[in-house]
């Protein structure tokens, strides 16, 4: 039982890494747009 605990406990330690490193990306990418968008328009 403890094994499988631990398991799931790794799956989901990943799982909220990588929606982490996502999010990251997805702000970063909108960020960057918004940053050329605007100085296109300026």
């Amino acid at each position: 039982m403890l094994p499988v605990a631990g398991f799931s406990t790794a799956v989901q330690n990943e799982l909220n890494g990588q929606r982490d490193i996502v999010r990251l990306a997805r702000l970063t990418e909108a960020r960057t747009e918004a940053m050329v968008t605007g100085e296109a328009g300026a």
